[in-house]
């Protein structure tokens, strides 16, 4: 009887490891791993960029522009889609080690290690960066996913408990910008869900969500010593939905030397975190559509509430402006 226990025991631990892959094809200077629910592709000639993205089987992200950094100037854009020289991956057990990332110009010097750390259940995906000196950055991306369609996610809720509603995004170039160190993109059709967290130490976070000129859904995080400041209305600099610009961030100094952030990627399931269970004699998916969008829309920020409507010149926050000035209390 032990002896079946113990055999029982070890066969389950090897089925929960071999859930952790690592493919590493070095004379194509590509490597793919992930779990169960993840698979990414990293690809590192002349460049540091995830070209592929699986979750629980779906392809959300499939180019050679997946994910990857980037720092954009007034005069300047740098990103590790263009590097100087090949970077070096090192595989030890479960983490691969990524040196070397060297981007930008005589002007300014990027250096940017990464290391991916695989396990069961989700995907650490930490990112040092060292620049050469102060500069002022009119947009950074630490880093910026690429996803392949505007409809690969219905929306992704925020921290504070808003959200952002891709189903509103119905221009190219619409974007939206938020403070939160957290994104669960859902798709309430094919189930799947992609919660992606955020820790900067000693850092400020925010996000931007745009639809790309080619209908992609381009998703934006952005750590920084300082916070952020909206860029438009010169009174309140409140605006967070602009339309025809991605810039709805004001240029923010990046001061010399290093920064750490870990963003961590992991899988759930919609109904499973985000239904609302059998309803008896209603539209349990109506129902559930209306608490998971139109009831959260008004959450602008933390301490932020307004109206649902983006397309007003302030998007939802026209009615918090109201607040604001009747009763003479800050909102945000």
């Amino acid at each position: 009887m032990l002896f079946a226990f113990l055999i029982t025991i070890s066969a389950s631990i090897t089925s929960i490891a071999q859930t952790i892959k690592i493919d590493h094809d070095e004379s194509a200077r590509r490597i793919t791993f992930g779990n169960e629910k993840l698979t990414l592709t990293f690809n590192y000639t002349l460049t540091a960029a995830i070209s592929r993205l699986i979750v629980n089987g779906q392809d959300v992200i499939s180019g050679e522009a997946g994910i990857y950094s980037m720092i954009r100037t007034k005069d300047s854009r740098y990103s590790t889609l263009h590097l100087q020289s090949n970077p070096t991956v090192k595989v030890s057990g479960n983490t691969i080690t990524v040196d070397g990332i060297a981007y930008g110009d005589s002007n300014l010097s990027i250096m940017e290690t990464w290391t991916f750390n695989i396990t069961n259940t989700e995907i650490r995906f930490d990112i040092a960066r060292k620049t050469s000196k102060d500069i002022v950055a009119e947009e950074i991306s630490s880093p910026v996913f690429i996803f392949d369609s505007i409809n690969t996610w219905e929306g992704a809720y925020q921290d504070y408990g808003g959200l952002a509603w891709f189903y509103l995004f119905n221009k190219q170039r619409d974007t939206y910008g938020v403070y939160s160190k957290t994104s669960e993109f859902w798709n309430s059709k094919t189930g799947n869900g992609l919660t992606i967290s955020v820790t900067a130490p000693k850092d400020h976070v925010t996000m931007k969500y745009t639809r790309t000129e080619n209908d992609q859904l381009a998703y934006t995080v952005s750590p920084t010593s300082t916070e952020m400041q909206l860029r438009f209305d010169a009174d309140t600099k409140r605006r967070r939905y602009v339309r025809d610009t991605t810039d709805v961030w004001a240029p923010i100094n990046i001061p010399a030397g290093t920064s750490n952030q870990s963003i961590v990627l992991s899988h759930f399931n919609f109904e499973e975190k985000f239904g609302r269970g059998n309803l008896k004699g209603i539209n349990q998916q109506q129902v559930s559509s209306v608490l998971n969008t139109i009831a959260r829309i008004g959450v602008i920020g933390k301490k932020h509430f307004g109206g649902n409507s983006w397309h007003t010149p302030y998007g939802p926050d026209l009615l918090a402006r109201t607040i604001h000035r009747t009763d003479g209390s800050r909102h945000q």
